[in-house]
């Protein structure tokens, strides 16, 4: 089994072909790049398991605090980590088994200073939706609330041309690369969400009260946002009006600059 790297991730070489294709018409429509998160990449059956053990604990009552139950070994887990669910081992499309001819997934961002592809309906999500699927990868984690999974639907172990064609170069292994240090991209100093219960409902922002940034992105669980927050903990859980009274404060401030 032979594996390629991109971004510090692993993958295998089907895929990174077909990624750098599809990164490169993604930076031709908006001038930004495709990344692979921390952790976001190919995984062996162990990682999967040993991710799977860290975010979920055997529980036999109650949904716990994410109200996100799964049966795995015959007994009952619940997700105790605000770092987003994770699929049960054997079952992710990480999580490649030969034998079984799963398809692949990665977790990708982009280079922007804003959540941009991550944001379901923004534009350089709906340009990824328009061209993805000409390269294999479609939006699969749209259907469980993860906008940043990306499901490979081609043979992940297909061969590719041995030698560059179109511009694209071909991948060849490197070292298992040290690990990263964070799982999210770190994208600005501060991440703040509204506290309606329905995720359809919250607003959230990345902000940076020295520049008056304020990125607003929807549709999200509150475990995206605080994935999203950089020197702290979590992101910041205020209340609609503290909201907009931010979002009132950032523009003046853009404003003066």
């Amino acid at each position: 089994m032979s594996w390629v790297w991109r971004d510090g991730q692993r993958l295998t070489a089907a895929m990174l072909y077909d990624l750098i294709a599809l990164d490169d018409e993604f930076f031709r429509r908006t001038g930004e790049r495709l990344k692979i998160s921390a952790g976001g990449g190919v995984r062996t059956s162990e990682e999967q398991e040993r991710i799977f053990r860290e975010r979920y604990r055997v529980q036999w009552s109650g949904n716990g605090p994410y109200n996100d139950v799964r049966w795995w070994n015959g007994q009952r887990w619940v997700r105790v980590s605000g770092l987003g669910t994770v699929a049960v081992p054997k079952t992710s499309n990480h999580e490649i088994n030969v034998a079984a001819g799963r398809r692949g997934a990665l977790d990708l961002y982009d280079t922007g200073r804003d959540a941009g592809l991550l944001t379901r309906g923004s534009f350089r999500a709906n340009v990824f939706d328009e061209i993805a699927g000409r390269y294999g990868y479609d939006s699969e984690g749209y259907g469980f609330g993860e906008t940043w999974h990306k499901r490979y639907n081609r043979d992940p172990w297909r061969a590719v041309p041995s030698t560059a064609s179109a511009g694209r170069p071909i991948p060849k292994p490197a070292p298992v690369p040290e690990p990263e240090p964070k799982e999210y991209p770190a994208v600005a100093t501060g991440v703040i969400y509204t506290n309606e219960k329905a995720d359809e409902e919250r607003s959230g922002a990345i902000i940076d009260t020295e520049s008056g940034l304020f990125s607003e992105f929807k549709w999200f669980p509150p475990a995206y946002a605080d994935g999203l927050a950089v020197g702290a903990e979590k992101a910041a859980k205020i209340t609609r009006g503290h909201f907009d009274s931010i979002k009132k404060d950032m523009a003046g401030l853009r404003a003066k600059s």
